[in-house]
């Protein structure tokens, strides 16, 4: 586990070192690094005690384990791929997170940007419960919930979760990424419903449902009010049909520039499963 550890941190540094964040900003989020790497360590290696809360960088944070909590740290405030760069006066930045899970991309973005005001999506239950909890505890003020999936149209729609594990990044309006998953219904809505005026950058991480969602965007008209957005594509992940460039090709005829991002080792396994990060902007 030590072992682990030092190698996530070699790699955790070198994405912290390079990212675009002021450099007080960079400290504290190192500093809270180190102590919750030190936690982690306790609680997992040696104490072996679930843990369900955290304070850290001004937040209080619920969440269902520690380990997922730890991950999703390193992932949003280390990794750091979801900061933007916004200057527009004193009016913060219109922000849409499209699979919200508990809210640590919603944190991470209020700790950049205080004033933003931000439209989040999550469709479980148990962790929209969460997300409600961690917007309320730490008082975060123009945040609007919905507890609903983002896809093609308003309705209900399959939702298939891990029946042991609630912390489970794996659930998805599609089957295919569980191997014995239960099933329930959610309410959808159609994103288009909400991107009438302008928005300054919107994350997309709905576990298969992206190219549907960009393509609904587009069909609608409303894509152009988007400036910037990461969208986590599942690649040999689902089934679908659908391929790369059916998503890049979309964005591409709307005038979005992108640039890709995906680490796999070896490159050669060809039944590898792959997360591609796509930051996609508006030409100007």
């Amino acid at each position: 586990m030590i072992l682990s550890l030092c190698n996530w941190a070699i790699l955790d540094l070198i994405f912290l070192k390079k990212c675009q964040l002021e450099f007080r900003l960079k400290l504290r989020i190192l500093f809270c690094y180190i102590l919750l790497t030190v936690k982690y360590l306790v609680f997992r290696g040696f104490l072996k005690r679930e843990v369900v809360s955290e304070r850290f960088l001004d937040f209080k944070v619920f969440f269902f384990t520690y380990d997922s909590f730890y991950h999703l740290f390193r992932e949003i405030f280390v990794h750091q791929p979801y900061y933007f760069n916004f200057e527009n006066g004193t009016d913060g930045p219109v922000i849409v997170d499209c699979g919200s899970n508990i809210g640590l991309a919603t944190l991470y973005f209020k700790f950049l940007y205080p004033d933003s005001e931000i439209y989040c999506f999550e469709p479980d239950g148990q962790t929209f419960d969460l997300l409600k909890k961690n917007i309320e505890t730490n008082d975060l003020k123009n945040v609007h919930l919905k507890k609903a999936a983002v896809y093609l149209k308003d309705g209900e729609a399959k939702f298939y979760v891990d029946k042991n594990d609630p912390a489970s990044w794996g659930m998805s309006l599609l089957p295919g990424r569980l191997s014995d998953p239960l099933v329930r219904r959610v309410p959808t809505v159609a994103l288009s419903r909400f991107i009438r005026d302008e928005v300054d950058y919107m994350k997309v991480d709905i576990e298969g449902a992206e190219t549907v969602v960009i393509k609904e965007l587009a069909d609608a008209g409303v894509i152009e009010n988007i400036k910037e957005m990461v969208i986590e594509y599942h690649h040999q992940v689902f089934d679908t049909g659908v391929s790369l460039p059916t998503l890049l090709g979309v964005l591409e005829d709307n005038l979005f520039q992108y640039q890709i991002s995906s680490i796999m080792v070896p490159l050669y396994r060809r039944d590898k499963k792959q997360d591609v990060m796509i930051y996609a902007y508006r030409q100007v």
